[in-house]
């Protein structure tokens, strides 16, 4: 996945879209817990942010990361 255009969107949207179904659908089964509908008005825009937060944190480790590792290639090479 490139994140040099808008790969750490669908990334994070992805990564959000999953925690959401996690946190808000399965959690509350597996604890045996009712689901509440109404948590939804809070979960959707939380994950969301959540997600895009992810993504955008991810976007700037990967850069970071080529940049140190294209750096130290070049080092070698002198």
């Amino acid at each position: 996945m490139t994140f040099e255009k808008n790969g750490w969107i669908i990334l994070g949207l992805i990564w959000g879209g999953f925690m959401f179904i996690t946190m808000t659908y399965a959690m509350p089964l597996l604890s045996g817990n009712d689901y509440n509908g109404q948590s939804l008005v809070i979960d959707i825009p939380l994950w969301t942010i959540a997600g895009l937060s992810w993504g955008y944190f991810m976007k700037r480790f990967m850069i970071r990361q080529a940049a140190k590792k294209q750096k130290a290639e070049a080092g070698k090479n002198h």
